[in-house]
């Protein structure tokens, strides 16, 4: 399980997170929702061991991310951004095999070459795994950094927006492979935008606003009307999911 207890981040003096506590669980599909701003993005960072939050503050399976080194957090959590970043020159399979680095050691051998064979047929991305990644559109390229982290096979993933610039048909695509991934044991948190997306698949959901857990529960008890309204400040109920 992947937890925070009273996570605290400031970027340049301001509070992002406020004293947050959650817990992530093994074969649950963990969603956080919330406008923009409210501190998504921040609290996948402070999982992935990567924002300015103290180690301390997170725990892997009971145990303080400070007690692991880069390389064990590498192998342990699985960590894709929302900004597209890359450099030219480089292949699909290429980019895809790096989320494999941590356990091959930059020696790839026939296993990662079967484990991102898999992934890329996943995705639908195996006719492209020899196109460069300037001749990609942009969907197509966040399905490459998506694979990368699912190369990686570690026991936790985070994603943050991993269905912008997505299709409908693809978005459902990589919410099932995440589902399925989740149902298979691993503890996989997104972030996402979507409403409809987030209720059909987010398990347990997470509704942030201003830096702090507003409410938590099941799509259930998350998608109320007065809790929806306050947070994204729309009282229009044709916006929101029926």
């Amino acid at each position: 399980m992947l937890s925070v207890h009273k996570l605290q981040v400031e970027l340049r003096g301001q509070a992002v997170l406020r004293g947050i506590n959650a817990n992530f669980c093994p074969g649950v599909l963990s969603v956080l929702i919330g406008p923009n701003g409210a501190g998504k993005t921040t609290l996948l960072r402070s999982l992935a061991g990567l924002a300015t939050a103290p180690l301390a503050q997170v725990c892997m399976s009971g145990q303080s991310l400070a007690g692991f080194s880069r390389r064990e957090r590498a192998r342990l959590i699985s960590w894709c951004p929302e900004l597209l970043l890359y450099s030219e020159g480089f292949r699909v399979d290429e980019v895809v095999q790096l989320g494999r680095f941590p356990l091959h050691g930059g020696r790839p051998g026939d296993k990662d070459w079967q484990v991102i064979a898999e992934v890329l047929a996943a995705l639908s991305l195996t006719q492209k795994r020899s196109a460069l990644l300037t001749e990609l559109s942009s969907g197509e390229l966040r399905k490459v950094m998506i694979a990368r982290a699912l190369a990686q096979e570690a026991p936790v993933l985070l994603f943050d927006e991993p269905c912008a610039n997505l299709d409908i048909g693809a978005s459902l695509q990589v919410m099932s492979v995440l589902q399925t991934l989740a149902r298979q044991g691993r503890t996989v948190v997104t972030s996402m935008h979507d409403l409809f997306l987030a209720r059909k698949f987010g398990e347990k959901i997470f509704v942030l606003a201003d830096g702090a857990v507003l409410v938590e529960g099941t799509s259930e008890e998350v998608f109320a009307e007065a809790v929806l309204a306050k947070v994204f400040g729309v009282k229009d109920r044709s916006f929101f999911p029926s």
